[in-house]
Parts: structure tokens; C-alpha cells; sequence
């Protein structure tokens, strides 16, 4: 399983990217 958190950060760096 992958966790929703993991996927909402990594989210977050690619648009902060």
C-alpha cells in the first residue's frame, strides 16, 4: 500500500518545483 501523505508531499515538491 502506498500512503496518501507520501504521495501528497512528493505532490507538493513537484509543484513547488
Amino acid at each position: 500500500m502506498f500512503h496518501s501523505i507520501h504521495f501528497i508531499h512528493y505532490t507538493r515538491l513537484l509543484m513547488l518545483h
